[in-house]
């Protein structure tokens, strides 16, 4: 039933957001998954893509650049510019993050996304794509140009709701 899948969902999406916040990947990705599993032929829910790439980077790889290439090519047939630009920035960085893209296509799709974002007041994007650009920074060894991106991704991360892990906090503090 399309409404139990969609309600089951919805609760599984929750749960699968809370533990990521909380540094459980693990738990993050099963319940994550769960959620898509029964969602995804129903709607299409950027959000939960973008999350679930996330978390499996801290447990496969691979299979997060997959995901994030799919929520890119789905949000480009039937999301908006918006959600677009932000899938392709999410999956340029699994590519990234699995040695198949440049950093400097990372930053030219997380660049290009965050006029989108910001237009669109959205500040869970904003996270994403800011946190792209401190990857890259760190990568070229820019420290100040990581610690800026960092403080624009943290900033925008506690606007979305997301609670700082100890790590982002320590980063933030040795910025």
């Amino acid at each position: 039933d399309q409404g139990i899948a969609l309600a089951a969902g919805d609760r599984l999406g929750v749960a699968g957001q809370r533990a990521f916040w909380r540094g459980d990947r693990r738990t993050a990705t099963g319940l994550l998954d769960r959620a898509l599993s029964l969602t995804r032929s129903h709607r299409f829910d950027l959000r939960l893509e973008v999350e679930l790439a996330d978390a499996l980077y801290w447990t496969d790889v691979a299979r997060a650049a997959v995901v994030a290439d799919a929520a890119a090519e789905r949000a480009a047939a039937e999301g908006t510019a918006v959600d677009a630009a932000l899938a392709r920035a999410v999956a340029a960085q699994a590519r990234f993050n699995n040695g198949q893209c440049s950093s400097d296509e990372l930053e030219r799709l997380a660049r290009e996304a965050l006029p989108l974002l910001e237009a669109a007041g959205d500040d869970d994007g904003l996270y994403h794509a800011w946190y792209a650009l401190a990857w890259v920074a760190n990568m070229r060894a820019a420290y100040e140009d990581w610690a800026s991106a960092m403080e624009h991704a943290m900033r925008h991360a506690g606007r979305a709701g997301h609670p700082l892990l100890g790590w982002q906090t320590m980063m933030l503090a040795a910025a």
